[in-house]
């Protein structure tokens, strides 16, 4: 997790500093949907898929340098799980609902197109989400539910490194100041949380798979 800080952060410097001619910074809102984050299991006799589909919704900031946009965001995320298949009768539903708090950032690369008052511009970059605490239905941390299982999984292994590829409008509502919005589609590894329940829950039977799902972001945003 610290490289992947220390290498964002340092991209971005490189960024700010190449391309420093139109600096901009603001805030909003962000929907963002993570599906299909789990373990496909075809193999012994079964064919089915065990996962979660975690909808998000939270505030964040974001530093813009023309062809380079950094976010920071803080969330939180109602957790629901998936079965389906034979997995309905090899993983108990309910399993895994419930809650995340989640920290994150990305930094994508974007082409601005000026039409007038407003600007369009494709984008694509990278992604990371912190997952600082992960509780079930009845407030129970996954550490200790998953530790009474025999497993020995953290919240933080819930944590996922993602590519992003959308589009972006920028609609000026003064010389200074304009509205942003962002549409992207997100492809997220599989976590490591994943993984160890693959060996434990389903013993190393199932695949993990990688996760997809949209990214909806809108905010106000202040020219320098």
């Amino acid at each position: 997790m610290k490289k992947c800080i220390s290498v964002l952060v340092l991209l971005a410097i490189v960024a700010g500093s190449a391309f420093a001619l139109d600096l901009s910074a603001g805030g909003g809102l962000l929907f963002d949907v993570a599906a299909r984050n789990g373990l496909k299991i075809d193999t012994m006799g079964m064919d089915g898929y065990a996962g979660i589909r975690n909808i998000d919704i939270g505030g964040f900031l974001f530093f813009d340098a023309t062809y380079a946009e950094l976010d920071f965001y803080f969330a939180y995320g109602v957790v629901k799980d998936v079965i389906e298949k034979d997995a309905k009768g090899y993983i108990d539903s309910g399993y895994l609902n419930g809650s995340m708090v989640q920290l994150g950032f990305s930094l994508v690369g974007k082409h601005p197109f000026e039409l007038g008052k407003v600007t369009v511009f494709p984008l694509a970059g990278i992604s990371y989400n912190i997952v600082l605490s992960y509780k079930n239905d009845s407030g129970v941390k996954v550490e200790d539910w998953t530790a009474a299982l025999g497993s020995d999984v953290k919240a933080s292994h819930f944590s996922q490194f993602g590519f992003l590829f959308g589009a972006g409008l920028d609609v000026n509502l003064t010389s200074s100041l304009f509205l942003r919005s962002e549409l992207a589609i997100q492809i997220r590894l599989p976590t490591k949380g994943m993984k160890t329940m693959n060996h434990d829950a389903v013993n190393g039977y199932g695949d993990t798979t990688v996760g997809l799902g949209p990214r909806f972001k809108l905010g106000v945003g202040y020219k320098f």
